[in-house]
């Protein structure tokens, strides 16, 4: 990483502060189901936080970094009148000295100003992560519930180590990590063995097994780096003690204004239907601001239209559904295993909850699809006429694991 504080000083771009709400949108929904998730004597929960490369916490102009983002959203759910969190343990890591100074001021004094010191504990550490595990360990093991940031600057995390982090007691807390798919393609398209090492590294594979797929891709199937590096992300992560796995596109700036690429990977693994949501609600959301700026402040009628079959989506649950029955939780995690694109994805294809509803409706329409419940979970969660499902069937993970699905 970088070493000069002015990297976290700097102005936020657009696409960070793109980032930023996608990381907000995971950290609101995560705290605030630790506080009710099957929690029905309102027992009193310590909650962890954890910030790989904390950065100064915001920027010259007062935009808020990560740290300070955690902070805003603790500090809402805490005046919650239903809160049941009680104590919030931020642990975060700048290896930059200059930079831990401000980062330390500015959290205390956000704690401060907030009267927050009697619910929230932070700790800086003046070091990289790799070298807190302890620390960090420690913090996982006193809570139960939390959420991990990873926001690396380029190519410099191993994958293997922060692996090694998150399965010490992590089942119930989300990870969300930046994967700066730009610099790896870069590097991947070089040949010497130093730039390989670093990719294979960060990914924890031995650099023979990198060179065998990136011919396979190159040479077999004719497609490019970027091919590469997401079946990697997807071969770290398939044996995560998680039931989800997302990961979505965000773009870079240039010269002052967003690209319409792919540039960077924001992926979240988490156990929660609650957080994933929110996760992928915002991200269609980002998904149509795109498109109104692009249409002189105009979503398309097509974008907007409520009775549109979502057809790339609804693709996709024929192509997973084809002469099976499966539960909605199988299909749900299939949907959530892929990679979604900025460049190209329309907010309709994202798999929030709400486009899935429609999508497996309207295939229910045409005869493609049966919804299989039975006795209660019927009346619990299908339209009167038994035809259609209705919200609540895709509010918690039980009740996907409860409804069927028959092509």
């Amino acid at each position: 990483m970088k070493n000069t504080a002015q990297e976290h000083f700097e102005k936020e771009p657009p696409h960070t502060a793109i980032k930023h709400r996608l990381f907000k949108s995971v950290y609101d929904s995560c705290i605030s189901i630790s506080s009710s998730f099957n929690n029905k004597t309102k027992e009193k929960r310590q909650f962890v936080y954890l910030d790989l490369y904390a950065g100064c916490g915001k920027f010259n102009d007062e935009n808020l970094g990560s740290p300070l983002i955690a902070l805003n959203s603790s500090k809402t759910q805490l005046e919650n009148p239903s809160n049941n969190i009680n104590k919030i343990n931020m642990i975060l890591s700048e290896q930059n000295a200059e930079n831990a100074k401000c980062l330390f001021k500015n959290v205390q004094e956000y704690i401060d100003n907030n009267n927050l010191s009697n619910n929230v504990v932070s700790t800086v550490l003046t070091e990289s992560w790799e070298n807190c595990t302890e620390q960090f360990k420690q913090g996982l093991n006193n809570s139960d519930w939390g959420m991990i940031f990873a926001d690396p600057f380029s190519v410099e995390l191993k994958l293997p180590d922060l692996k090694s982090l998150i399965d010490n007691n992590s089942k119930l807390k989300d990870i969300l990590i930046l994967i700066n798919t730009n610099a790896h393609e870069r590097v991947l398209g070089r040949t010497d063995e130093e730039s390989l090492s670093k990719i294979a590294d960060y990914f924890g594979i031995e650099i023979k097994m990198l060179r065998l797929l990136k011919r396979q891709v190159q040479d077999v199937e004719q497609l490019n780096n970027a091919v590469v590096i997401r079946r990697l992300i997807s071969r770290t992560f398939k044996d995560i003690d998680k039931d989800f796995v997302i990961n979505v596109a965000i773009t870079r700036t240039k010269e002052g204004a967003l690209e319409n690429a792919d540039r960077f990977y924001l992926c979240l693994l988490t156990s929660s239907v609650g957080v994933a949501n929110a996760f992928l609600d915002t991200y269609s959301n980002l998904l149509n601001e795109k498109i109104q700026q692009n249409n002189n402040g105009q979503l398309s009628l097509f974008d907007s239209n409520t009775d549109f079959t979502h057809f790339e989506l609804t693709q996709k649950i024929k192509d997973i559904s084809s002469n099976k029955t499966m539960s909605l939780l199988k299909l749900f995690t299939k949907l959530y295993n892929d990679f979604y694109s900025w460049k190209d994805a329309s907010p309709n294809e994202i798999p929030t909850s709400k486009n899935i509803k429609t999508a497996i409706n309207n295939l229910v329409e045409q005869n493609y699809l049966k919804i299989l419940c039975t006795g209660d979970n019927k009346a619990k969660y299908m339209t009167a006429d038994g035809k259609k499902l209705k919200s609540n069937a895709f509010q918690k993970k039980q009740n996907l694991r409860e409804i069927f699905l028959q092509n």
